[in-house]
């Protein structure tokens, strides 16, 4: 007879009410995927692991915000460019 083992891995399921997720939650989901620090690492490495991701998380909100303005610049844009200018100034007021 044939027999397999499959490992499920961890999955996390975040939800949001009235809109997208929020650039903070983006950034957790993305560190959680990125880095993990082992409870059972020593006590001077998890702390600088904590300084880095907590570094790496702050370099990542910043530029998420930024994609998001960029993105938004450019669908205004194309808007206007279109004759669509009531639609972009709503997109705007984002």
């Amino acid at each position: 007879m044939f027999q397999a083992e499959m490992n499920v891995p961890d999955v996390t399921v975040v939800t949001s009410n009235n809109g997208g997720h929020t650039n903070e939650q983006l950034v957790e989901l993305a560190l959680d995927k990125l880095l993990y620090i082992s409870d059972d690492a020593h006590p001077a490495i998890r702390e600088q692991a904590k300084a880095f991701k907590e570094r790496i998380a702050t370099v990542m909100l910043q530029y998420i915000t930024l994609a998001r303005s960029e993105e938004r610049a450019t669908i205004v844009h194309m808007l206007d460019k279109n004759g669509h200018n009531d639609l972009a100034k709503i997109i705007r007021s984002l």
